[in-house]
């Protein structure tokens, strides 16, 4: 590799995108494609660093250090507050984009493009349409479903997929020799293949201990009849509605476990494969739920009758 990216895996994007910048072939639009946690915002904050570096993306240089904390005048960060972007903010970010500017390129990096509103997406489609000089967007969307095709075909598309668990694992003990052996095969089963979540749980020791909490009371209650015991646990996460998303996401890892042991076991059992399809639809469903005002206490409760 030509930069030091410090990513786990997507060494083929990777190559492709150092591909573009030596050959002077840089887009004016790329769009990052992959699930939630793979890593893509990670990776066009790097790029963004990459491109206004002029000492070969070196890190320590006020332009580095800058876009590391966010605050470099010609990188522009949309940042996912989990709310739509609205076309005011697009509007603002295109008022910007006619500034002078002192670096090689204006670069806007905008996170989850998918929660542009109507109005915003059409604004921002015509920022791509006719591009500024030196103006590149690093726009990533874990929906791509829910962007405008006018968009995405303006775009330079990079697709990233999950990881296996064995492969996470393989790139974990590789960057991490002198680190438990459990610990690292825990994280990987958390993980679910997505490796920014994977380094979320090596640094974060108190996530870490959430998830693992979390991860022995549901193998203890999934296999318990006692309904009380289900709905106090739902009680306990309302009290620390933060433990929602990781009781939902180790929830998710348990029930494709499950499934997958039961669809390759030799006396695979049709009516608890299909039982655990639907759990796991059902836990998807939850968390786009979630997304919306609803109620939280009874839509967690439904989703535990079902176990």
């Amino acid at each position: 590799m030509l930069f030091n990216w410090n990513i786990i895996g997507h060494q083929k994007q990777l190559r492709g995108l150092e591909k573009d910048i030596l050959n002077n072939n840089i887009a004016h639009a790329y769009l990052f494609n992959g699930p939630e946690g793979i890593g893509k915002a990670s990776i066009t904050h790097k790029m963004a660093g990459i491109l206004q570096c002029e000492n070969n993306y070196c890190k320590n240089c006020p332009a580095c250090v800058q876009i590391r904390k966010k605050s470099h005048l010609d990188t522009l960060f949309i940042a996912d507050d989990e709310d739509s972007i609205k076309i005011e903010t697009i509007r603002d970010l295109i008022k910007n984009l006619s500034l002078s500017k002192q670096s090689k390129y204006k670069i806007i990096l905008i996170k989850n493009i998918e929660r542009l509103t109507l109005d915003a997406a059409n604004c921002l489609l015509k920022a791509l349409e006719e591009p500024n000089a030196n103006t590149i967007f690093l726009l990533t969307t874990s929906n791509i479903q829910n962007v405008l095709n006018t968009i995405i075909s303006r775009c330079r598309l990079v697709k990233f997929n999950a990881f296996s668990e064995q492969q996470l694992k393989s790139e974990l003990e590789n960057r991490h020799e002198n680190l438990d052996k459990n610990r690292i095969q825990l994280v990987s089963s958390f993980s679910m293949g997505l490796p920014a979540r994977a380094i979320s749980l090596l640094e974060d020791d108190a996530l870490f201990s959430n998830y693992h909490e979390i991860y022995q009371n549901l193998q203890r209650i999934l296999n318990d009849d006692f309904l009380y015991l289900k709905f106090a646990f739902i009680d306990k996460l309302l009290k620390d509605p933060s433990l929602i998303k990781i009781f939902l996401n180790i929830l998710l890892h348990l029930l494709r476990k499950d499934l997958i042991d039961n669809f390759y076991a030799s006396n695979s059992n049709y009516e608890k494969v299909s039982h655990l399809i639907e759990g796991i639809k059902m836990v998807e469903k939850t968390k786009h739920l979630l997304k919306s005002n609803v109620n939280v206490r009874l839509t967690l409760e439904n989703l535990m009758l079902i176990f």
